[in-house]
């Protein structure tokens, strides 16, 4: 899996605007689901913000279908990135560790002959996974959202949302379209420079369209940023997890690290573990070590032989 960490992206941080078009057709000539039916749309979220108290659920899930909002909160006292989990019954929040983001076959797309989508650096008719901007049945619909009661109430201003770096088999872009044949606007993108920021006004819930290029897992790392009323900074990592295809692994995502693809740990963090590259180093090393001595054990030994002649030669000359 390649890992994405680069400099910061031209025209610095990002404003992202709430989308509150509700019902409104494809926005430009978007990309097209393998039936043939209109897929990426401008989202429509405008519904009130979320209830103090809610639970933080503890168990591990893998959500398929429904909506998924990752934030920060403030309710625990701690500043921390979670997932706000509405895909079931009861909404509750669940730290980023604990969610697997699973993207079906459903979720493939043809890339249209239209230069409009160039920026996703794919070729016209070759297929990607999206997650769409509006919610699609059978789809995972992922947002994000600045609407944690605590939130609202003591971080000052707004918050910095950063992606830091993307772990995965292939390219991953986020992107908005803000209404009909409007151009896309890129969030980030693995395509350009991290790391890439992007400003979220507080009471904010946003969803775009999360397009990937190859199926297998995915690893991105966030971080979100802001301040207190009081003056304290505040700061806190996560990484979503994505199981891009049915062949993805879900299950070792929840083992994985942002530094480590879940198939193939780095063997410097296996304990006693070392890789067949650091055996034949080794190797080498041993064999040009051996090979020193006997050259050294040979040459004092010549120099004995010659010594003792010279000194034979010597006595047979003074008698």
């Amino acid at each position: 899996m390649k890992n994405a960490r680069h400099e910061p992206l031209r025209g610095g941080m990002k404003p992202l605007r709430r989308i509150a078009a509700a019902g409104t057709a494809l926005a430009t000539a978007a990309l097209l689901l393998a039936g043939g039916t209109a897929a990426l749309a401008t989202d429509g979220s405008d519904e009130p913000g979320i209830e103090p108290g809610q639970e933080f659920a503890s168990e591990r899930v893998i959500v398929n279908e429904g909506h998924l909002d990752f934030g920060p909160t403030l309710g625990s006292g701690e500043w921390k990135l979670n997932v706000h989990d509405d895909s079931g019954p009861v909404s509750v929040w669940r730290d980023l560790s604990d969610v697997v983001i699973e993207v079906s076959e459903t979720a493939r797309q043809v890339i249209p002959g239209d230069s409009t989508f160039s920026f996703l650096g794919e070729k016209e008719g070759s297929e990607v996974y999206v997650i769409p901007q509006t919610q699609r049945e059978g789809v995972v619909w992922l947002g994000w959202n600045t609407q944690e009661p605590s939130v609202t109430e003591e971080v000052a201003r707004g918050v910095s949302l950063t992606l830091l770096d993307v772990s995965g088999p292939g390219d991953m872009t986020v992107f908005q379209v803000s209404g009909n044949f409007s151009t896309p606007e890129v969030l980030w993108t693995s395509r350009e420079a991290s790391p890439q920021q992007a400003w979220l006004e507080l009471g904010a819930h946003t969803h775009a369209n999360w397009v990937f290029s190859e199926p297998g897992e995915y690893l991105v790392r966030f971080e979100a940023e802001a301040e207190r009323t009081s003056g304290e900074a505040l700061s806190a990592e996560g990484v979503l997890r994505f199981a891009v295809g049915d062949g993805a692994d879900s299950e070792a995502l929840f083992a994985a690290t942002a530094d480590a693809a879940p198939d193939a740990p780095p063997a410097e963090s296996q304990p006693g573990v070392v890789s067949r590259t650091g055996y034949a180093w080794v190797l080498i090393g041993g064999s040009i070590v051996v090979i020193a001595l006997i050259v050294l054990v040979t040459w004092r030994q010549a120099r004995r032989v010659r010594a003792g002649r010279h000194g034979d030669e010597t006595a047979e000359a003074g008698r």
